[in-house]
């Protein structure tokens, strides 16, 4: 089970912690609280509520047990929605994110968790992996130039480029059904070219950077050889694309 961002939760670490769920933007998913007893006293839950000493970081997943408190627990603890402590110092940075204004984001988003939406992830396109893409859940924690930031919320079934409660980056295009990820690599190298639109779905991105598909495709190119101009197949529906460098004068397509 994916577990959500601002959300109470039992955690296993030799002890038992009860803590509150919220994302750290430096570092990451993580929650807040403190040791308690098999049966909380009313000091013990205002320690977690008001004090709590512990952070967890819960990014990646994997090294302690977290499971989301029941809805009568909370109740009979009397936990509020949010703790005072994450009102004062983390909600003011969540204001209002530009991603939440994106046109092209905007419909997307989980209706209790504006943050998160569905994303494609995968294990390169179909000239790199035979592992069809899957959709995950993932929370958007930052934007950059062309790209934004999100944190795996659950696990892939076979894509293993990345794992529940790992950074990825990911782009988001009009033609696309999904947004989906991207490697540092792509985005440094497409500055250098430019990716003609799929005939048949109109794609305009690759899920592979140049580099690696110029290498799968021909393998005994030389090395001071220079390519200006290949085609390779859409990774979203199989169609051809043209890449095309955009510093070549004459341009061979191959």
């Amino acid at each position: 089970m994916s577990i959500p961002v601002k959300s109470w939760v039992r955690i296993q670490i030799d002890k038992t912690i009860i803590a509150f769920t919220y994302m750290d933007r430096v570092a990451g998913f993580s929650a807040k609280g403190d040791f308690v007893s098999s049966s909380p006293n009313s000091k013990e839950i205002e320690n977690v509520v008001n004090s709590p000493t512990l952070t967890v970081r819960l990014s990646p997943p994997g090294a302690c047990q977290v499971e989301i408190l029941p809805t009568e627990e909370i109740q009979k603890y009397g936990l509020p929605e949010k703790p005072g402590w994450y009102i004062e110092f983390f909600e003011p940075f969540e204001t209002d994110p530009v991603w939440r204004h994106d046109p092209n984001l905007i419909g997307r988003f989980h209706p209790e968790y504006p943050d998160d939406l569905q994303v494609l992830v995968h294990d390169g396109g179909p000239r790199i992996s035979e592992i069809p893409p899957e959709v995950i859940w993932a929370t958007i924690v930052s934007t950059g130039q062309g790209y934004y930031t999100a944190i795996a919320r659950n696990q892939p079934f076979q894509i293993k480029s990345i794992s529940q409660g790992e950074e990825f980056k990911f782009v988001i295009t009009k033609n696309a059904k999904y947004p989906f990820l991207v490697t540092d690599k792509y985005l440094e190298e497409k500055k250098k070219w430019k990716i003609i639109a799929c005939e048949k779905c109109g794609m305009e991105e690759l899920f592979d950077a140049p580099s690696t598909l110029i290498s799968r495709i021909f393998p005994n190119l030389p090395k001071d050889s220079a390519l200006n101009t290949f085609t390779s197949f859409c990774p979203m529906c199989g169609g051809v694309q043209l890449i095309v460098n955009r510093d070549a004068k004459n341009e061979n397509t191959t």
